[in-house]
């Protein structure tokens, strides 16, 4: 009741931001989008309707045009995060991307419940798993990675 009693509801969602000089219209967001959130036609740039968005990144992931990006964990910063994770003996080191609604709480609570998993595992934190994209798996690889590890959940798949 408190939601509905007000005028209007701030929602906290990292929205894609579609660049129109690169999106050729192909529609693969689209199909991607687990909530709707996507409009298009072929051969047109997409629309993203921030109100139906969840900011899980499927879209993002699935673009072969990097026509689409986020604010938050973009391409860069992801990239970034995996260079400075192997910056230094990344032969020993497992990159491992986890969905942020449950496989990167899952690893939280490891900590915090005190027990052990394999130091040479470095974790990556996205906002879903359908977020990653094989440019990430393959600069991990190309920057000499023991391995890449991605974990997630059903609740992408639940939805489509």
């Amino acid at each position: 009741m408190t939601l509905l009693s007000r005028d209007y509801i701030i929602k906290e969602v990292s929205v894609p931001k579609v660049d129109p000089s690169k999106c050729v219209g192909c529609l693969l967001c689209v199909k991607a989008c687990p909530y709707g959130a996507i409009r298009g036609e072929p051969r047109k740039p997409v629309t993203i309707d921030p109100a139906a968005c969840q900011g899980c990144g499927a879209c993002v992931g699935e673009c072969p045009y990097g026509a689409l990006d986020m604010d938050i964990l973009s391409d860069d910063a992801i990239m970034a995060q995996v260079e400075a994770a192997l910056a230094e003996e990344p032969e020993k080191k497992v990159i491992m991307f986890t969905c942020a609604y449950c496989s990167y709480y899952a690893a939280d609570n490891t900590g915090i419940l005190k027990l052990q998993y394999p130091p040479h595992v470095r974790i990556i934190r996205l906002q879903c798993s359908s977020r990653l994209n094989w440019k990430h798996v393959k600069r991990a690889f190309e920057l000499g990675a023991a391995g890449v590890f991605v974990t997630g959940c059903s609740l992408v798949t639940a939805t489509t």
